[in-house]
């Protein structure tokens, strides 16, 4: 082990105990040997919820911003690395036991729902939404013209490569692998292997 490896971990024992205060005292409801990196951002109104389950790792500078009935919920033995951001606005972000979302990750909800079932892997730099802009009048300019939400689901033991992006109201079925930079805007069957803008699929397991 080498010593700045010895040295992050040490970081980790000495003041995780006084991060989860800090989260407890921001409104966030913190689990059992949950470990916390520094730089952790919290933002949650009263109207809101985050709960991070036991044995979860959150590692440094992540961002968790709840708002409007938001509600963020990590059950146990999640894991969430560097620079990664989770937003709820007036929706839902439930991210299953055993899950991993890598690095510069990230997940945004507004009054729909992003579910991530168990045991998937989240490859860096992947975006997942449940919403998109409306855009149908030309007289009025898009960013005046809100959003449409609608679900997203993937399901338990997923892998989602490098750069990938899921649009809104997409299911990912269980087990399937989904290429680097692709953009999946269709439901991909369980077992599938897709890649491509937009993504198809090019095999089954």
């Amino acid at each position: 082990m080498t010593l700045s490896t010895k040295l992050f971990h040490l970081d980790r024992i000495l003041f995780s105990s006084f991060r989860r205060l800090r989260l407890q005292l921001l409104g966030v409801n913190v689990g059992k040997n949950v470990c916390l990196g520094k730089g952790i951002k919290v933002f949650k109104d009263d109207t809101s919820t985050i709960k991070v389950g036991d044995n979860c790792e959150l590692s440094e500078f992540i961002s968790l911003y709840a708002i409007k009935g938001g509600e963020i919920k990590l059950n146990k033995s999640v894991k969430i690395n560097n620079h990664s951001s989770l937003f709820s606005r007036g929706g839902k972000i439930l991210i299953d036991e055993g899950t991993t979302i890598s690095s510069n990750c990230g997940i945004n909800t507004e009054k729909s729902k992003v579910k991530i079932g168990k045991n998937t892997s989240i490859a860096p730099k992947v975006d997942i939404m449940d919403r998109d802009h409306v855009f149908s009048k030309k007289n009025v300019l898009i960013k005046k013209q809100g959003h449409i939400s609608k679900p997203v689901e993937i399901m338990d033991g997923c892998w989602l490569g490098v750069k990938v992006t899921v649009l809104k109201g997409v299911k990912i079925g269980k087990g399937s692998v989904i290429g680097a930079n692709s953009v999946v805007t269709k439901n991909i069957p369980s077992y599938s292997v897709a890649v491509g803008a937009p993504a198809k699929v090019i095999k089954k397991r």
